[in-house]
């Protein structure tokens, strides 16, 4: 009886012939139509964060007479390189590593009849891409929803900490790489939530000090 001996090739699910349809329905192509802005812009980053690139905007040209766009162009986030500080660097002991390669990938729009076609574009990248699953680990691809913001304080609201809460979300959108944010990005939203609060917790104290001074001195005049 004969046996076969089978490798790991042989039992590889299709996910990289999945990958590459699903590139090529993201690739931008010359002629492609926006209706708007934001929707090439969200084309581009969508493109950007299933290829392994973050991205970012470069340049918005107006008309001056009737102030709307006429072309707009989105980069890869390393486009470009650092300008010299002139400023003393003995100051300056550990200086940030340099991430900009002048990377020339980009797309750049034009407005033609109140559509924006696409009129320039650049697939090639001279510098490593991420792998697709550290992709939302860029900035540019991180995001907090309004949905996700109110789940968020609905769970702090619940005394739930930090942690348990984004390995709840997490978990309600099949895994971190599919949520949109870091556990920093919670934490750095709840801090600004609850420095808002104190401010506006001193603002309340405030005007209710000036309604009752109002009240006992009628020559007391204040506005909010």
């Amino acid at each position: 009886m004969a046996t076969m001996q089978a490798g790991r090739d042989d039992f590889e699910e299709p996910r990289s012939t999945h990958s590459i349809i699903m590139e090529n329905d993201l690739k931008p192509k010359m002629g492609m139509e926006f209706g708007t802005i934001e929707e090439a812009w969200k084309f581009w980053g969508e493109y950007g964060r299933s290829t392994g690139f973050g991205v970012r905007k470069k340049f918005t040209n107006k008309s001056k007479k009737e102030g709307s766009i006429n072309s707009c162009g989105f980069v890869c986030c390393k486009e470009g390189m650092r300008v010299k500080d002139n400023r003393d660097n003995d100051l300056y002991v550990n200086h940030r590593a340099e991430t900009r390669t002048n990377c020339e990938a980009k797309m750049a729009i034009i407005n033609t009849n109140g559509k924006f076609k696409v009129y320039k574009f650049v697939e090639e990248h001279n510098h490593d891409r991420h792998l697709q699953h550290t992709t939302h680990m860029l900035a540019c691809h991180r995001k907090l929803t309004e949905v996700q913001a109110q789940e968020i304080e609905l769970a702090d609201n619940s005394g739930l900490r930090q942690r348990a809460t984004y390995d709840l979300m997490s978990s309600h959108v099949g895994g971190r790489v599919n949520l949109g944010y870091t556990r920093l990005d919670l934490k750095n939203y709840l801090c600004t939530r609850r420095q808002r609060s104190l401010i506006f917790g001193e603002v309340a104290c405030l005007m209710h000090y000036f309604q009752d001074q109002a009240q006992n001195n009628p020559s007391i005049f204040h506005a909010y």
